[in-house]
């Protein structure tokens, strides 16, 4: 099952995302992204430390909201990624096509955080 959080930033709104995403979250997922982007300045974040698991439909949809994110003029960044879906990130090659950061980098960037 996948869980959504938001957190604000003082220049980017983000989503944490827990749990697997797979083809029967995809609807959770991409609703609660759109409705991320309505917050939106010129860019957001989504949280992937503590998600489990991700399959193919999972990736198709990330890069879906990605593409949604830029067509908006807004830079999507992921970050925080846990090192298993990074394995899968890099294997799929979507790190070269995301924007992926570090927590750090995230956090320096959009400094001033409130949960």
């Amino acid at each position: 099952m996948l869980e959504i959080d938001y957190v604000s930033f003082s220049n980017a709104p983000a989503m944490i995302v827990r749990g697997r995403y797979d083809i029967s979250s995809i609807t959770v997922f991409e609703d609660s992204f759109k409705e991320l982007l309505e917050r939106a300045g010129t860019a957001v974040g989504v949280n992937l430390k503590d998600l489990t698991y991700i399959d193919s439909s999972g990736i198709g949809s990330l890069i879906r909201c990605f593409n949604l994110a830029r067509k908006r003029g807004i830079t999507c960044y992921f970050y925080d990624i846990n090192s298993d879906i990074m394995t899968v990130f890099q294997l799929s090659r979507l790190d070269s096509y995301l924007k992926v950061v570090t927590n750090e980098e995230f956090e320096l960037r959009f400094s001033d955080s409130s949960i």
